[in-house]
């Protein structure tokens, strides 16, 4: 008990520099984790051909869109239970109890989720990846990869619901480790899959396999020891009886959240679909870097994350001043950590692209795009920790509304614009990346100076904006 309370104070009174490193590291390690579920697939699945990087990085797309629906129940649920932390804790209540009740209605929530996915979605798969444009082979390829993620997408969602719960309290230890242990069962189980050793050989739907049942085994049991109250989380039988008025609050804040994710998700098929008309190997190529912008995002995501806890917690606490503090001293942090990144990138972008493939001309065309991109990646940081701090302030559609706007005013038409209008071709589409990076922050911080200017009225006019 007195631990969790001491994080609690920490995040309202304590060293901000000391709390943003507390929060973020982990996230940014369980992230950078999670990436090694896809780096790890790209390079056992990348020795079977470039048939087969296609057809994983047009499922990517797919995936993120139904994980989204996922994410954004964590997001809404874990800025909801923060916000509920840091308001109780001030008026010196229990919040572990508000905590156990709300983890169990987020997780009644995700049960439906997949539930419909399954109804819904899994019957469309081989529609939407015709839209891909891919070729036979990728096709077939990615459709059995995506029906066994579909399935064992019940596992993520479970880790969503303990990861919103930590997260409310301030906790990203535990997420962390339970990634850790699915990443390194997973990373054992690839090639056993892929390549057939000791098991039946199944190609690229193998890391799928490997992926699904890494993350039954480690979110099972994760599942039995939160129920069994080992987290120091209180779960009650009772409180898996459907409230409304909680599930409501969580539906608030999740459902832009989800919206905004999956309209990534939705640009990333479209711009794939963009970028399939070039052929194979450009595909591969531009799958491959995006594999890399993957790992780009970690910090960003870090970041954001810990902004994103100590805002709500704050402004659950009305400690007001405090939620700026925090966002102007982790956009610096922030950027260091990402400078950082960026330099060994862009010198080093060949080398980096041979980690994965040597075939001359993903090399080459690889190598060109993360040189282009890599040096936006801190306009990236920026943009991500401003998302955080929208969330934490309990305005969740307005992340929706930046993530609509890159996707589908920013990125897609500068892609057709650059590729096709003004005849760049495959240049073009690298080059859309970063002029949608600029003009997405430009909107994103004339949104803050606005959201600010509310915040700071309603503190003047003596009330607390909802």
């Amino acid at each position: 008990m007195g631990d969790m309370h001491t994080n609690i104070r920490d995040v309202l009174e304590g060293n901000l520099n000391k709390i943003i490193f507390t929060l973020s590291l982990p996230v940014m390690f369980s992230n950078l984790l999670q990436s090694f579920y896809s780096l790890a697939d790209t390079f056992w699945v990348a020795k079977l051909g470039s048939y087969a990087i296609a057809a994983l990085t047009i499922s990517f797309p797919i995936i993120f869109s139904f994980i989204s629906l996922g994410s954004g129940v964590d997001t809404g649920s874990s800025v909801f239970s923060s916000h509920r932390v840091g308001k109780l804790y001030k008026a010196r209540k229990d919040y572990k109890e508000e905590v156990g009740h709300i983890f169990a209605q987020t997780l009644i929530l995700l049960i439906l989720i997949y539930l419909l996915l399954m109804a819904v979605g899994f019957p469309t798969l081989p529609f939407i990846l015709k839209l891909m444009h891919a070729e036979p082979k990728v096709f077939q390829s990615a459709l059995s990869y995506l029906r066994v993620i579909f399935a064992g997408s019940i596992f993520l969602f479970i880790f969503f619901a303990i990861d919103s719960a930590m997260r409310g309290l301030g906790n990203t230890r535990t997420p962390m480790k339970l990634v850790l242990a699915s990443v390194i069962l997973n990373a054992v189980l690839d090639p056993l899959f892929i390549f057939g050793i000791g098991v039946p050989k199944m190609g690229v739907v193998g890391a799928a396999v490997a992926t699904l049942i890494a993350r039954a085994v480690v979110n099972l049991f994760a599942l039995f020891k939160m129920c069994r109250g080992d987290y120091g989380i209180p779960v009650k039988l009772k409180y898996f009886k459907p409230d409304f008025k909680v599930l409501r609050q969580i539906l608030k804040l999740s459902v832009p959240a989800s919206f905004g994710m999956i309209s990534l998700s939705l640009g990333m098929l479209i711009f794939t679909s963009i970028v399939s008309r070039f052929g194979t190997v450009v595909v591969a190529s531009y799958g491959i870097v995006m594999r890399l912008f993957s790992i780009a995002r970690i910090p960003c995501m870090g970041i954001s994350a810990a902004v994103s806890i100590i805002v709500a917690q704050n402004f659950g606490a009305k400690n007001i001043r405090r939620i700026f503090d925090s966002l102007h001293q982790s956009v610096k942090i922030g950027s260091v950590i990402m400078i950082l990144l960026i330099v060994p990138l862009f010198i080093f972008s060949k080398q980096v692209i041979l980690i994965f493939t040597s075939d001359p001309q993903i090399v080459k065309l690889s190598s060109q795009f993360l040189k282009i991109i890599s040096p936006f990646f801190i306009i990236m940081l920026i943009r991500t920790t401003l998302t955080g701090f929208f969330n934490g302030v309990k305005k969740t559609y307005l992340s929706m509304i930046i993530n609509l706007a890159n996707s589908f005013v920013f990125k897609i038409p500068l892609a057709y614009l650059l590729a096709f209008k003004l005849d760049l071709g495959v240049l073009g589409i690298w080059w859309s990346y970063p002029a949608m990076m600029v003009a997405t922050l430009l909107l994103s911080l004339i949104i803050y100076f606005l959201v600010k200017r509310e915040i700071l009225r309603a503190v003047e006019g003596s009330r607390t904006p909802v």
